[in-house]
């Protein structure tokens, strides 16, 4: 759940009080409307009295191509300090790489369907980079995606393995394991860290 319905409805609840109990959050999509929608999407849903004062604060922020170097600058700052007021963070592709300045993210979403497995698991790869932590990494896609008889445009360039994840009746770190061609012990029990991986096609 990423916004708390207690603690948000709760008129004594301060901005910082929602950020300490808020989990830090990557949310992964290669559609640019939804990196840039995102951030006013989910203000949205906190209550309007904290709004102003989340948004002074860097709460939700996104990350793109298209903005400058010192807002790509400031935005990673921003987001990977250990003490950081930004929680979540819409990103596209690009963001995915120099993330490794961020061992404390706790949870992972990919809102939209990858192309490659590949891209996915490196994605996911990102989140619980300390041994102490547990996490949550989540697949949420169209269920529209699945259906070859009617594709989708931006659902055209999804590879068959890629679909074949969403809708697998195995355990995914045992299917990930078999797609990297993995037989070791640990193949398919351990190469996601301290993470649960999930999966919704709750996208409408």
């Amino acid at each position: 759940m990423l916004v708390d319905p207690e603690l948000s409805a709760d008129p004594a609840a301060t901005p910082r009080d929602l950020i300490n109990a808020t989990r830090k959050t990557v949310i992964f999509s290669d559609d640019l409307d939804v990196i840039q929608g995102g951030p006013g999407a989910l203000y949205a849903m906190y209550p309007s009295w904290l709004r102003e004062s989340l948004r002074e604060l860097g709460f939700i922020q996104f990350y793109d191509a298209i903005m400058s170097d010192r807002y790509h600058e400031h935005v990673f700052k921003s987001f990977c300090a250990p003490d950081s007021t930004c929680k979540f963070l819409f990103a596209g592709s690009g963001f995915a790489t120099g993330l490794s300045g961020a061992s404390d993210i706790e949870v992972v979403i990919q809102y939209g369907m990858c192309q490659w497995v590949e891209d996915l698991l490196h994605r996911f790869g990102r989140g619980v980079q300390q041994e102490h932590l547990h996490g949550l990494s989540l697949l949420m896609y169209d269920p529209a995606a699945l259906d070859l008889s009617k594709p989708l445009p931006k659902e055209l360039v999804v590879s068959d393995t890629m679909k074949d994840y969403a809708r697998s009746a195995v355990c995914r770190r045992e299917f990930i394991a078999r797609h990297l061609d993995d037989h070791s012990r640990e193949g398919g029990h351990t190469s996601t860290h301290g993470m649960r991986l999930a999966i919704t096609d709750v996208i409408s």
